[in-house]
């Protein structure tokens, strides 16, 4: 991600907020706990999310919200209608955290965690990305350098 940046992606004259549904819902069934794709958009639109697992994913799930998740799609729909009035998601959220939630930059990667209480974080998903670029590469190279040892024999 921080790439795709340093790429040239990320419109320098423009600001990009980067945001991540940190969220779990209590309405996924087991074993497939998360947050799928396109359920935001049962916050964004008060859908039934137990409609959208069914028709699109062919799960069976509790219909309707806790009241952590009613408090979170407030905040969604907050973050939503301030973007698409201001341009800037974070403005009615800025009020109520202790850090502001600024412009992403690959420098200092700040992103929002979403949760029914949302927080400003740095550098997302460091772990996995780790893993992507330090790990697995080593990984790959310990089974290199067996495959030329076997060659050597």
């Amino acid at each position: 991600m921080t790439s795709l940046f340093k790429l040239g992606f990320s419109d320098r004259e423009r600001e990009s907020y980067f945001m991540l549904l940190d969220h779990m819902p209590t309405y996924t069934p087991q074993p497939f706990v998360g947050f799928y794709h396109a359920l935001d958009l049962s916050y964004v639109f008060d859908l039934d999310p137990s409609d959208i697992l069914k028709r699109y994913y062919r799960l069976d799930a509790a219909r309707g919200y806790t009241e952590e998740e009613m408090e979170m799609r407030r905040v969604y729909q907050s973050i939503v209608v301030d973007f698409m009035t201001t341009g800037n998601p974070g403005l009615g959220l800025n009020r109520n955290m202790t850090s502001a939630w600024r412009p992403f930059d690959p420098d200092n990667e700040y992103f929002l965690s979403l949760t029914h209480r949302p927080s400003v974080q740095q550098f997302p998903l460091e772990d996995r990305r780790a893993f992507w670029t330090k790990t697995f590469p080593e990984v790959v190279e310990a089974f290199r350098v067996q495959d030329l040892l076997k060659d050597e024999l």
